[in-house]
């Protein structure tokens, strides 16, 4: 052992600061920071990832998309105090590490390229050991959607959204809410099995029907009561509610979110749902886009538009609806699932 190599293994007469590889060596700084700082579960399974240009952090329940300026301060923490051996021509020396910008931007890149999940990756995947099929993610488990049976969270599952509440496998039959969509729409059982198959739909997290629901009606018809059950069911954080024109018109809208989008394309973490009066998107969207980049985003679709009362047939609105009021008639479903023609546009 050389001289060096004893003088960083034996710490003991160090003073006080933790011993880092050097900056330097910004890949050994990232790896012993994934190990110090807590970036791995109880399994050994990272808990922070890099995909498609962002640092995503695992909650517990989901991954969620973090800001570079968050990891930096964490990089930076950790840091602050830490001491190296630096290498001189007699005898090393203990330095201080003293983070900088640049120094902190390296670590960062190594970090990100340690983590990183191919951008090929379509979420929810499984990223690491064997593939256990579709799973949904609730507040007190994954729920097998084929067996009904719950199993642990984990991170191996790259999802990005997880239902705010727990599983339960028998619960009493919804007799205010089935009253409520008889009152809409009468003896039409086809639009009351319709759209109890389109809640199930949305809640899987499947997008690979390509299809959209048009819920049609007057002012004080039932639309927003089922849009504000559907948002209760995924979550206020999975849902948003972009105009039908920023939906067809992309190139003008490159900021749509989950939240609607800081200038800079990042999300919100406060605020409200921007909701149009005349649609709503569920969205199983995947993350912000962001101008610099062009993103992919799925997601399910519930346009509910006002429709001219003398087209469905719908007596007047009650003057004071609460929980179950309505009007029968009032509501139209579309019962034929009819996929909108693809934008053969260029990305921008």
């Amino acid at each position: 052992m050389t001289l060096f190599e004893d003088r960083v293994s034996d710490v003991s007469d160090a003073p006080d600061g933790e011993i880092w590889p050097a900056p330097s060596n910004p890949m050994a700084v990232a790896r012993q920071l994934i190990d110090d700082d807590g970036l791995r579960d109880a399994e050994g399974v990272l808990t922070v990832r890099w995909w498609r240009g962002a640092f995503l952090l695992w909650t517990g329940e989901r991954w969620v998309e973090i800001a570079d300026r968050a990891i930096k301060a964490r990089i930076y923490a950790a840091l602050e105090g830490a001491q190296y051996w630096k290498p001189t021509t007699g005898a090393p020396e203990l330095t201080p590490w003293a983070p900088t910008r640049h120094k902190i931007a390296d670590v960062a890149e190594a970090l990100s390229a340690i983590v990183h999940v191919s951008e090929r990756t379509e979420a929810p995947a499984w990223i690491k050991g064997e593939d256990q099929g579709r799973m949904l993610a609730v507040r007190n488990g994954l729920l097998d959607l084929r067996t009904r049976k719950l199993f642990p969270h984990t991170p191996r599952l790259f999802n990005l959204l997880a239902l705010p509440y727990d599983f339960v496998p028998h619960i009493p039959y919804p007799a205010r809410w089935s009253k409520f969509l008889n009152q809409l729409f009468a003896d039409d059982q086809e639009s009351i099995d319709l759209l109890q198959e389109w809640f199930g739909y949305i809640l899987s997290g499947a997008t690979d029907q390509h299809k959209i629901l048009l819920l049609v009606g007057p002012p004080r018809s039932g639309k927003g009561t089922i849009a504000r059950v559907l948002t209760a069911l995924v979550g206020k954080e999975n849902t948003a509610g972009p105009t039908l024109a920023e939906r067809l018109h992309r190139r003008r809208a490159p900021a749509v979110n989950q939240r609607r989008g800081q200038p800079d394309g990042r999300p919100e973490i406060p605020g409200t749902l921007d909701r149009s009066p005349s649609n709503t998107l569920y969205g199983h969207l995947k993350r912000a886009a962001e101008p610099r980049r062009c993103q992919r985003r799925r997601s399910n679709s519930l346009p509910r538009p006002g429709a001219p009362r003398e087209l469905v047939g719908a007596r007047e609105p009650c003057a004071d609806r609460r929980a179950t009021g309505g009007a029968a008639g009032h509501l139209g479903l579309g019962t034929r699932w009819t996929r909108p023609a693809p934008d053969r546009r260029p990305l921008p």
